[in-house]
């Protein structure tokens, strides 16, 4: 959450923003499954910015192909993820605890968001 602060104030001034969260989520889904893509049958993502599904898709896919990752686009799905899931259980636990199964940084984030010269 601090790293997503930072970059939002440092980039927001280079993109439009509500560009940049969506960007932002779909690196930050990417890098937290793309050691498991071979593993992946299905992506569940909840609906966290409505309407903006097809982008996120769209964002995730050009990802895993950056990285030569081939992934059926038929195996995101959106929906919206209740209060009674294990997926919320986990995150708000590690929210509060402050400590989550896995921790992505900055430098791995910008290479990403960056644009390329």
């Amino acid at each position: 959450t601090i790293v997503k602060r930072k970059i939002v104030k440092i980039l927001s001034k280079l993109q439009n923003k509500k560009q940049l969260y969506i960007k932002l989520f779909s690196i930050l889904i990417f890098l937290l499954i793309k050691k498991y893509y071979k593993k992946l049958n299905s992506i569940i993502i909840d609906k966290e910015y409505w309407g903006k599904e097809n982008e996120i898709k769209i964002h995730l896919i050009n990802l895993f192909k950056l990285s030569k990752i081939f992934i059926k686009p038929e195996i995101i799905h959106f929906t919206q993820i209740g209060k009674k899931s294990n997926a919320h259980n986990v995150a708000i636990t590690a929210f509060r605890k402050k400590q989550a199964n896995e921790t992505i940084h900055l430098n791995q984030i910008l290479p990403y968001l960056l644009p390329k010269k």
